[in-house]
């Protein structure tokens, strides 16, 4: 399926200014905010910022003003984001994260895990919460959309997670089957305040699709009130306080932020080095967990099969987990717990060679460590 989107972004801008004529989705109220830093960690922090301070000042008013969206347009350099709630590990391949010099992060609001570069367009709508209406935005999106499409038996659809969907048939409009996804979308809803944004891929091949053209930022009419250009170090404009900023600029970049925040886990060893699947066919697999916030727990079987495991394997493995309980999952971090466990075990078997099981459990904890 060849399809084209042309240059958008102006596009996005003449329809929303259409738009404020209207009350759909937007009023005069309403204002776009471009972004021109292509820092995922800086945009995301800024996202954030801006939302919190339209939180704080909706709540103390008395007198509700008439509600308003603000549209932030941004792009980024090549990484992954990951939703609120999502275990990066599972999620992300770190190895190859770091071989690529990608950046990873983690956004505040839900959702999956999605690929950044420069070929993506990111949009976010914070309004009221009392008045966000993602549907809506979707479909102001699928509008600007539509006419701009080649060719023109091509057709935007809006998916039931308000992602958006092309076809190369107009008339298939009850599946999507067939078609290619463009845009996924996440949200965060406060007491009073809400934001819905989405990617949009506009330079990307997707299926065979034709390459999709890149928007001109240095064409936008910027003299136009409604739109505003915000360069790198200039986000004090348009936040009042620029410690916030600074504090979740900071934290965005933590590992306590990005890996810390995933949820529990467990690892099967026999994933990691297939040598010890005759232990998990004879006692069931060995696992490790780890608790919410990337820390190692414990080692063990799992039991599935109600077998005794021999008691000095058991022994072993209730050391280990004394050992590497509270280690953090980074990369490569538990290795030098490991040799020290190692030393300290030859130095207790006087001599003795550890047995061929002890061996390779070790093993398959460092190929683990390293894959953090």
């Amino acid at each position: 399926m060849g399809v084209i989107i042309k240059p958008i972004l102006f596009r996005i801008i003449k329809s929303y200014q259409v738009s404020l004529t209207t009350s759909y989705p937007f009023n005069t109220s309403s204002q776009i905010l471009i972004l021109n830093s292509n820092d995922i960690y800086r945009n995301l922090a800024f996202e954030e910022c801006l939302y919190h301070e339209s939180e704080k000042h909706l709540k103390y008013l008395k007198d509700k003003p008439s509600w308003f969206t603000k549209i932030l347009l941004w792009r980024s350099n090549s990484c992954i984001v990951i939703g609120r709630f999502q275990n990066v590990w599972k999620e992300v391949n770190i190895p190859l994260l770091h071989s690529n010099g990608w950046k990873l992060a983690r956004r505040h609001s839900g959702g999956g895990a999605v690929y950044h570069d420069l070929g993506n367009l990111n949009i976010s709508f914070i309004q009221p919460r009392c008045y966000m209406d993602r549907q809506k935005c979707m479909e102001f999106l699928q509008s600007v959309l539509q006419p701009l499409l080649i060719p023109s038996n091509c057709s935007i659809h809006i998916g039931n997670r308000y992602d958006l969907w092309i076809s190369e048939n107009q008339t298939n409009t009850n599946t999507l089957q067939n078609m290619s996804k463009i845009s996924g979308s996440s949200s965060k809803f406060g007491a009073n305040m809400a934001y819905h944004h989405c990617t949009l891929l506009f330079d990307a091949n997707l299926n065979n699709l034709s390459e999709v053209l890149k928007p001109t930022f240095n064409d936008l009419i910027t003299s136009n009130p409604v739109v505003t250009n915000i360069l790198e170090g200039q986000e004090h404009q348009f936040i009042h306080s620029m410690k916030d900023f600074q504090q979740t600029l900071t934290l965005s970049q933590t590992w306590s932020w990005i890996y810390g925040n995933s949820p529990s886990f467990q690892l099967a060893l026999e994933n990691y080095e297939p040598n010890l699947s005759y232990l998990t066919n004879q006692f069931g697999s060995l696992v490790i967990d780890c608790n919410r916030g990337g820390v190692f727990k414990s080692i063990g079987f799992d039991h599935s099969h109600n077998c005794n495991v021999d008691p000095l394997l058991n022994d072993f493995l209730s050391e280990l987990t004394i050992c590497l309980h509270g280690a953090e999952c980074r990369t490569n971090s538990w290795d030098f717990i490991l040799d020290q466990f190692v030393s300290k075990k030859l130095i207790q078997l006087n001599g003795e060679y550890m047995s061929n099981e002890q061996v390779l459990i070790i093993k398959a904890l460092k190929m683990i460590s390293s894959l953090f």
